[in-house]
């Protein structure tokens, strides 16, 4: 299955994007600091907002790249 990016979301600490990925909405959020060196996903609307709390639905600790964490759930990035 595709994932389309859609924008990139301000606001967030490292680089953060919104994704659609058939019907469902994503924030994919890439960290490296202090505390954190990694990748995750939350699930999200169309406009980017977190629709789960906090709950991230993926994460990769040590990497920091979008690609590997959708491929990891088993999309691929158009």
């Amino acid at each position: 299955m595709k994932a389309e990016f859609i924008k990139n979301i301000e606001g967030w600490r490292g680089d953060a994007s919104l994704y659609k990925c058939g019907d469902v909405y994503f924030i994919v959020s890439a960290v490296n600091n202090v505390f954190a060196h990694e990748t995750m996903a939350f699930a999200a609307d169309e406009h980017g907002n977190l629709t789960d709390g906090c709950m991230d639905v993926a994460c990769i600790d040590g990497v920091m790249d979008h690609k590997s964490l959708l491929q990891q759930m088993g999309y691929e990035l158009a």
